[in-house]
């Protein structure tokens, strides 16, 4: 196994915030990111088990803000299911591939199946449009699946870092995090939760606080950087990343 100090995982924040190579220059940890724009939640426990097999990391860290942000998931629609292709194949092939393409996919196969990419993709053409992965497969798509945007809105510079109040998670988006819950729980995996800063609402931090509730009650710590704006000294107009 190729040994790692750290993995993060998570969605595009986590790519963004977390830095491999200034965490080694600076504190000499060996440190690895598996993210990638809008991969949901549901992905990360796959991830993890993946990583247990051929990486063995001492800790990982993993970003909950899909989780927040979240909170209807459509995932029968098309952007979404291509998404999901997107991070199952992600995954050598393996028993863990198929697991997660079931849960995924809702393709009916058990556990013990073992699915190649190829045999993914055709599993169910009933949804999977190739024309919405706009050759992101093909290798023709030379921005791998980005698109560069014109639209922008001024983010608002408010910090409720004060708020106490919680707001209850859909309950699929519960079910999401307590299955990733359990599942780190009951394999002993160490893992410092995380929500990255960004323009909250108070309805959003709200949830982080439910967050936060939720991930104590596993016995697991959830660091959220949203209450510690001033220390970061983070500036909306020049900092966030989106």
């Amino acid at each position: 196994k190729s040994k790692i100090n750290i993995m993060a995982i998570g969605s595009s924040s986590t790519y963004r915030y977390f830095v491999p190579a200034v965490l080694y220059d600076k504190y000499g940890i060996y440190s690895q990111v598996v993210a990638d724009a809008s991969t949901s939640g549901k992905m990360i426990k796959y991830y993890i088990a993946e990583a247990e097999k051929r990486y063995d990391p001492d800790m990982y860290v993993v970003e909950l803000r899909w989780f927040i942000k979240k909170q209807v998931q459509p995932i029968r629609n098309k952007r979404n299911l291509n998404n999901a292709y997107r991070d199952v194949i992600k995954i050598k092939t393996s028993s863990i591939r198929t697991s997660a393409a079931v849960e995924m996919l809702n393709i009916g196969l058990t556990g013990d199946n073992v699915l190649s990419a190829a045999e993914l993709k055709q599993s169910n053409p009933k949804w999977f449009d190739t024309s919405n992965c706009t050759g992101l497969f093909d290798g023709s798509d030379k921005l791998n699946g980005y698109r560069i945007s014109a639209g922008y809105k001024k983010l608002a510079d408010a910090d409720y870092s004060g708020v106490t109040a919680k707001k209850e998670f859909s309950q699929a988006t519960e079910a999401d995090l307590r299955s990733l819950l359990e599942y780190c729980k009951s394999n002993g995996i160490k893992v410092l939760f995380t929500l990255s800063p960004y323009a909250t609402t108070e309805d959003d931090m709200m949830l982080h606080n439910q967050a936060a509730s939720i991930v104590k009650s596993y016995g697991y710590t959830l660091f959220d950087a949203n209450k510690k704006l001033g220390a970061i000294g983070i500036d909306y107009s020049t900092d966030f990343y989106n």
